[in-house]
């Protein structure tokens, strides 16, 4: 449950959702680091929804989301 109503067909529920993130980094020296990073690997989706599943009141698609970079420590 989301939100909470007195009126039972106001109760506001999310679906599940499953986030997977994959994340890499490769060493080049003791100080020297490059890094990849995947959010929201397969593309799911997130629901919202009064009181029945079929009551959809709001539908999020969040897509994947790639981060990259390179890290150093002095």
């Amino acid at each position: 449950m989301f939100a909470y109503s007195a009126d039972p067909s106001r109760l506001r529920y999310k679906t599940a959702f499953t986030n997977t993130t994959i994340s890499t980094s490769w060493a080049f020296r003791k100080n020297l680091e490059a890094y990849v990073d995947a959010y929201n690997v397969y593309n799911k989706s997130q629901g919202y929804y009064f009181g029945v599943p079929g009551h959809r009141q709001q539908y999020s698609i969040k897509g994947m989301m790639l981060s990259f970079g390179v890290r150093g420590r002095f």
